[in-house]
């Protein structure tokens, strides 16, 4: 069996009108110096200006509005 000696690591990061809190939330996983991260942002159909930060968002950050 072979094991990669760097596993990817996933933060998934719950978000519900969380505007005012989520350009921080998503600078402070860019902030890791860990090389694999992924950052998975589950938003709950927000009304406020959460989906706009999430549109301008770069990787490693995914997300998904439901």
């Amino acid at each position: 069996m072979h094991f990669e000696a760097t596993p990817q690591v996933s933060v998934v990061t719950p978000s519900y009108n969380s505007a005012d809190f989520l350009a921080q939330a998503i600078d402070s996983v860019k902030g890791q110096d860990y090389p694999k991260i992924q950052h998975l942002i589950i938003d709950g159909q927000s009304s406020d200006e959460t989906l706009d930060i999430l549109r301008t968002a770069k990787p490693p950050v995914e997300w998904i509005s439901e």
